[in-house]
């Protein structure tokens, strides 16, 4: 679940919702954009690294399919699937609830707000979905997976959508190495959070509405349950099940509990198919660091030298992730960001994005 970076002063006090004193909805139409100035030539993480031929292929597909661009396309269909709550009279006053509930890092009475978690959505997607089909798109394990006859995909703490649009976003053109069709292939999506998001059903038909993909290619389930407490049997058999799982912007709203999050990473590492892929990214800020104290990492195992063992140390939580024994390490970054092309509409903003990020397989 995506969240705002942090600042130096807090965000202004939310103001009082009183009755006939809320805003009106603004009656701007989005700006015009230009034709995509986005690089259409990826470009390798490291300089001696080969081009992906594969992800050129599929680049100069999506480009020829979503005008202007793809990324644009992505938003249109945001802003289809959001309208409702983009139009809130009430916006902005929820979105300096939610600013300041993030700010002394108080998650559940955002995320158990039912009034609270259209606006969060509508808000902070555009970036997410961006830079999540960006990471995703980028990686032949996770295309693999995706041209599978049946792939199953779960979603953890992903009730927002931002999931959603980006793996949509990667399946256009993604079947063109079969006569341009989708070639019967399906992906279950399930996606799994603490609460019910609104905006779930409204994206998924507008991805249907404004996309090129089918109701048959891609197939969405939703369940609501806490992470932190014991995995429900239905989520266990559908991780247990799926060819990858993804944790994006979850982590770090875990890590307040400590002791609750080594159960929770264990049992989803315990549960993970044997060969199937864990996609994690998360804040590389300070969201991100956990303090480990006196003795051996509980989540690792790892033991530490004696002065650590004595003052304790902070750690990025992908620091402790690599080193659990049943997982082999695909590929990572600690610190990219996304930015998006200045041209690109949003009636929200599309926010950069600071993000690290790790692929892991499950050992046999």
């Amino acid at each position: 679940m995506p969240q705002p970076s942090t600042k130096l002063k807090p965000p202004p006090k939310p103001k009082l919702l009183a009755k006939g004193k809320n805003k009106a909805a603004s009656n701007a139409q989005p700006r015009s954009f230009a034709p995509s100035k986005v690089l259409r030539q990826p470009t390798p993480a490291h300089q001696d690294e080969p081009v992906d031929t594969d992800l050129q292929s599929l680049i100069d597909c999506q480009h020829s399919i979503l005008i202007p661009s793809p990324e644009q396309a992505i938003l249109c269909t945001l802003s289809t699937g959001l309208r409702t709550f983009i139009a809130d009279p009430g916006f902005q006053d929820k979105l300096n609830t939610i600013k300041q509930l993030f700010y002394v890092r108080d998650f559940d009475r955002i995320f158990k707000n039912d009034d609270l978690l259209g606006v969060y959505a509508t808000e902070y997607i555009a970036g997410r979905s961006l830079c999540y089909r960006m990471v995703l798109m980028r990686h032949a394990e996770i295309r693999d997976v995706l041209r599978q006859k049946e792939a199953r995909i779960v979603c953890l703490g992903a009730g927002n959508g931002s999931e959603l649009a980006g793996i949509a976003g990667v399946l256009v053109g993604l079947d063109a190495d079969v006569a341009g069709t989708e070639a019967g292939r399906k992906l279950f999506l399930h996606v799994q959070d603490l609460a019910r998001y609104p905006v779930l059903e409204p994206l998924l038909d507008a991805v249907y509405e404004t996309l090129p993909i089918s109701r048959d290619r891609l197939q969405m389930s939703v369940s609501t349950s806490d992470l932190l407490e014991d995995f429900q049997p239905a989520l266990s058999a559908n991780i247990a099940a799926a060819d990858l799982v993804t944790s994006l912007f979850l982590l770090n709203e875990l890590l307040h509990q400590k002791a609750k999050f080594v159960k929770f990473v264990t049992t989803l590492v315990g549960t993970l198919a044997r060969r199937g892929l864990w996609l994690v990214i998360d804040s590389a800020g300070s969201f991100s660091e956990t303090q480990i104290g006196k003795g051996p990492s509980a989540a690792t195992g790892d033991g530490r030298t004696k002065a650590e063992e004595q003052g304790g140390r902070t750690y990025m939580v992908y620091h402790l992730l690599d080193k659990i024994a049943a997982l082999e390490y695909v590929a990572g970054g600690n610190s990219e960001w996304y930015r998006p092309p200045k041209e690109l509409v949003y009636e929200r903003g599309v926010q950069n994005m600071r993000y690290w990020w790790r692929l892991y397989r499950k050992r046999e």
